[in-house]
């Protein structure tokens, strides 16, 4: 059992090795860095300590930088917490370390050359170590393979959890074989033929970083020996740092003795015994006197808990995870009468099966960690038995901070427990007592000192206050006794009429004469505050005073409030009934108007004087008295609201139209609502009448007319709707409008549901292809327009319906029309395009011909370049008339790459500067600094710009100037070329990009496709072209091509 916590001496022990592994892992890094910076300005003193010796590898070194990194992201997990950024840094070194572990072994293994190897090293890398310079030894890689593994499994592991120390011990196992054989001269230790050799850096650094690993998490696995304080702690921390140095010496030793032939084998062997037993001998001896004190102080230590445990005041059992009895002290067995019982082993609830289930939960909830406690509690026995308990149950640990069990510790507290409780029966018995009497005293001080809100007793000769109930001195805001000796009247408010203290006067003597009476008076507060009482007043012949006038004063003060709130909300209220805009009539049981507000006389032209008292049934229409009186017993119903329309007889003899809304009162009266509706009268005869000359136009109506509400349901169609669907028009009233669609286009109900959400017009003609279903079940194309309106509030879409059955053949004509002209165009192109090339074969045959007449030589020469270039500008001609035809039918496509538009343009340039020299036209092009890459088609944007820069020099006079300009337009290039040519008057811009269209002028000079398929082009890669031009000042011709990020936002949106 241990105690929680480390000790003293581990803590700082623990300490230590975590600074230790810190520094390892700086020294790690700082050792990767070293070896970088060695390979990256080839200093050979740091990739290879000493000459000749195996230098470590970049990767080998890029690894040990990651591994240091993720020692120190460890030990910052450890002192500040983890975090995400954290987590993330660690795994991703972990990850990479063993990654490129792995990638290497399979590179030996498979026989395989990657250019990984390669890909850090940098050609004064190269030239210090030419084969394979970033490659690491198959030794290292696996080193690596077990140190990342071994950090991403402990990144994971629980804190008990140590399987990730046995590839941190290979490592460092690995790496303890390789610095030996540097320390004793083994080749065959560091080479590892027939592959690389491993640094001794490395071999050092792996030491380090192995040690790092271990040290960093001291009190798990291995190393939790080494920071422990018992026994085996000690023999562990003593002898294995003397043991290894031994070792290593006495074979420094024998190394040394071989190497400079001081002694032989023999002599070696018995040297190595000899100090071997001696050294190993000494070591047992102070470790075994170690142990022995270490033990007799454990005894000692446990001979006093075991004395002090015995003897104190409570007993004390110990108990296992599984609540079995460790062992208990002599109180525990006295206590619970267990001396014939042997508890060791036994399970406690074995012991004590009348163990209560609450307990069994604190005995849970210790096992997990908690500490819990009890002052008294009650513990019946299996017998019978009660006994009373003060306890306490706490965990006890194991080393590593496990719990082991838990410890109990209990009294028997029954004897001070009866004790108390005969106590408490005494004390209740005499606070009983002593409460009898102090209500009895109370009673009567209550009769005496608090009859009412507020009493005090009046002198009657003299008006002075000879007593005063706490109640009347809290009401008047006085101490107690304060009042004795002083005048009544000073309790009167000053501002009474005639004075406070003739009121005074009359009261006392109107008392005196009445004996009893009761009024109502405003008196004041003790701070001036005015407040009314209501004041019952007697007189009482008192055996000190004499004659006295016992006054008891009740504060009506809120109460009078409340009076006079009450008074201005009924104010309140019959102005609001006056304001209102309707009538209100009040009626009485009997039918008669008791009350009526101004609208409702202003309505019937008649004064309140003359409704009031009138039946209010003689005010409706005799033809509807009888149905009056029906809503009068529906009325009379708990609960019921009646509205209807009536017509009340006004002053002059004519009707008024209104709707009444009546409910009878609580106290039996109806309260009726009369609202003139003589306008909304009128307004519904005008919208019968528009209703009417709608109808007539939706009948004139050469397209069916269709009318559906919210639910889908034909509310109104016209007669169209019989020729057009078969139907006639009281056969599709109230049904669903899907009867007129397609079984195949049903799921129209989820557009319908879209469209009532977010309604909105929609002309004919809005690019849909939209089928009808006739009664006989035929379908027919049409074409809608919608136009959504609000009717009384409800949503009703009016749907125009056309059949376009004829308008549908035409266009199935022109599409066979079109697909027929490039069908022609197809075959044309290409039967055109064999002559030519056969064309142009003959023709650079012709320029191979080297007759010996150099006349001919020369007119053949000039034959075959004017048949080659009428050849190449038919062929062009062809192209162009291909990808126009693609353009017009929607086929063309173009391959979007991303692209640098500087290195176009100068391509362009370039190509161009023979032509433009022939002319003397100078072209530059001036380009902003910071363009984005495009994504586009580069040869069809090629084509574009030799379009454009072919039509600039065509129409620029000699020794004119062609600028290409190109400057970022938000996601867009933007590009222009101008020309100083003649410029293009208005009329013909808005034709320029129109097929086959040519200027007068220049009509010879080509097919008129140019620009048209240039405007395809652009479209195509979704930017736009356009012209501008000033007559006699030039022209210029712009387009834009989407930029390469703005292309990629676009698709991934």
């Amino acid at each position: 059992m241990s105690t929680k916590g480390d000790t003293e001496s581990c803590s700082r022990l623990i300490a230590l090795y975590q600074k230790a592994s810190m520094a390892f892992g700086v020294a790690v890094l700082v050792i990767a860095v070293l070896v970088m910076m060695g390979w990256a300005f080839g200093v050979e003193e740091l990739t290879r300590v000493r000459m000749h010796f195996p230098s470590m590898k970049v990767n080998t070194a890029v690894s040990f930088a990651w591994m240091g990194l993720a020692l120190l992201v460890l030990h910052a997990e450890r002192a500040k917490g983890r975090s995400k950024g954290k987590t993330i840094l660690l795994l991703l070194c972990g990850g990479l370390v063993t990654c490129l572990a792995a990638v290497t072994l399979a590179e030996y293994l498979c026989g395989l050359a990657l250019p990984l190897d390669e890909a850090l090293v940098a050609d004064a890398a190269s030239a210090l170590s030419p084969t394979s310079p970033g490659r690491m030894a198959p030794i290292t890689a696996l080193k690596f393979l077990s140190l990342g593994v071994a950090l991403l499994i402990q990144h994971f592991s629980k804190r008990r959890n140590w399987p990730w120390q046995i590839p941190v011990l290979l490592g460092l196992f690995l790496s303890m074989l390789g610095l030996l054989g540097y320390l004793y001269g083994v080749h065959a230790m560091v080479t590892f033929f027939p592959y690389p050799s491993v640094a001794i850096h490395t071999e050092i650094a792996f030491t380090l970083l192995s040690l790092g690993l271990l040290f960093a998490r001291p009190r798990v696995g291995v190393m939790s020996i080494f920071v422990s304080d018992k026994p085996g702690g000690v023999l562990a921390k003593r002898m294995l740092p003397a043991a290894l140095l031994t070792l290593v010496v006495l074979g420094l030793l024998v190394q040394l003795g071989s190497t400079h032939h001081i002694f032989d084998l023999g002599f070696s062997v018995v040297l190595i015994v000899a100090l071997g037993t001696t050294v190993v001998s000494a070591i047992l001896w102070r470790l075994s006197e170690k142990l022995d004190r270490l033990d007799g102080a454990r005894e000692r230590a446990a001979y006093h808990w075991k004395l002090m445990i015995d003897h104190a005041a409570g007993a004390v059992a110990m108990f296992d995870r599984e609540m079995k009895y460790l062992w208990v002290s002599r109180r525990w067995i006295s206590d619970y009468r267990l001396e014939t019982v042997d508890c060791v082993g036994k399970s406690h609830y074995e012991v004590f099966p009348e163990v209560p289930d609450r307990w069994k939960d604190v005995h849970r909830r210790c096992l997990a960690g908690a500490v819990e406690r009890c002052d008294e509690d009650r513990f019946e026995r299996a017998d019978g038995t009660v006994t009373w308990l003060r306890w306490e149950v706490r965990p006890w640990h194991e080393d590593g901070d496990e719990i082991g069990g838990i410890l109990m510790f209990t009294e028997n507290i029954t004897q001070r427990k009866f004790a108390e409780d005969a106590l408490k029966k005494a004390n209740a018995e005499l606070e009983r007592r002593v409460e009898q009497r102090t209500q009895q005293v109370a009673l009567q001080a209550e009769i005496l000192h608090n009859m009412a809100e507020g009493a005090c007793l009046v002198k009657a000769s003299d008006g002075s206050i000879v007593h005063t109930n706490p109640k009347f001195e809290a009401m008047f805001g006085y101490a107690p006794g304060e009042l004795i000796g002083r005048h009544v009247s000073m309790l009167n408010f000053e501002d009474i009429a005639g004075g406070a203290q003739e009121l005074a006067q009359r009261l006392v003597a109107t008392i005196l004469a009445q004996n009893v009476t009761t009024y109502e008076i405003q008196n004041v507060r003790k701070d001036g505050t005015p407040f009314w009482c209501r004041v019952t007043a007697s007189r009482f012949r008192h055996p000190e005073h004499g004659l006295v006038l016992v006054a008891v004063h009740e504060d009506i003060t809120d109460k009078r409030r409340s009076e006079e709130a009450l008074r201005r909300s009924e104010q309140r209220y019959r102005d609001l009934v006056e304001l209102a805009a309707d009538g209100i009539f009040v009626v009485d049981a009997a039918g008669r108007c008791i009350d009526v507000n101004g609208a409702g006389c202003g309505m019937l032209g008649l004064s309140r004087d003359e409704l009031v008292g009138t039946a209010l049934l003689d005010r409706i229409a005799p033809e509807a008295a009888s149905r009056f009186e029906a809503a009068l017993r529906r009325l009379a119903e708990p609960g019921t609201v009646d509205v209807a329309e009536w017509d009340l007889r006004k002053k002059d003899g004519s009707y008024l139209p209104v709707e009444i809304s009546a409910k009878f009162s609580p106290d039996g009266r109806l309260l009726s609502f009369v609202r003139d509706i003589s306008e909304r009268k009128r307004a519904e005869r005008a919208r019968e009448v528009a209703e009417r000359r709608y109808r007539s136009l939706v009948e004139s109506a050469h397209d069916a007319i269709v009318v559906v509400d919210a639910r889908g349901c034909i509310t109104l169609v016209n007669k169209q709707i019989a020729s057009l669907f078969g139907y006639e028009p009281e056969e599709v009233i109230d049904q669903p409008v899907e009867m007129l669609i397609p079984e195949r286009y049903r799921e129209h109900v989820e557009h319908r549901t879209a469209y009532v959400a977010d309604p909105h017009a929609r002309p004919m003609g809005a690019g849909l292809d939209l089928y009808a279903a006739r009664r006989d079940g035929s379908e027919f194309p049409i074409d809608v327009s919608l136009s959504p309106v609000l009717v009384d509030g409800e949503l009703q879409v009016t749907a125009i319906i056309r059949d376009v059955t004829a308008r549908k053949n035409i266009e199935t004509q022109l599409r066979e029309a079109i697909r027929t002209r490039e069908d022609v165009v197809a075959i044309v192109s290409h039967d055109l395009k064999n002559p030519l090339s056969a064309i142009l074969m003959n023709a650079r045959l012709l320029k191979r011909l080297r007759p010996n007449d150099p006349d001919v030589r020369a007119r053949l020469s000039k034959i075959a370049d004017s048949v080659d270039r009428s050849a190449m500008v038919m062929q062009r001609l062809i192209m162009s008339i291909l990808d126009f035809a693609k353009i017009q039918s929607g086929t063309f496509v173009v391959e979007p790459e991303v692209h640098d538009i500087r290195a176009i343009v100068g391509i362009c340039c370039e190509s161009i500067e023979a032509l433009a020299a022939a002319r003397s036209i100078h072209v530059t092009h001036e380009l902003d600094p910071d363009l984005p890459r495009i994504l586009a088609d580069h040869d069809r944007i090629l084509q574009v710009f030799s379009n454009l820069l072919g039509n600039a020099i065509k129409f620029t006079p000699e020794g004119g100037v062609v600028t290409v300009h190109a400057h970022r337009l938000d996601r867009y290039i933007e590009i222009c070329v101008s020309d100083t040519g003649p410029g293009i008057p208005d009329a013909q811009l808005p034709h320029l990009f129109e097929r086959y269209w040519q200027a007068k002028e220049s009509a010879r000079l080509g097919s008129g496709l140019g620009l048209a398929i240039a405007k395809g082009i652009v479209e195509a890669h979704g930017g736009r072209i356009w012209a501008e031009s000033t007559l006699g000042h030039g022209s210029t011709f712009h387009f834009t091509v989407p930029t390469a990020e703005a292309a990629r936002s676009r698709a991934s949106a």
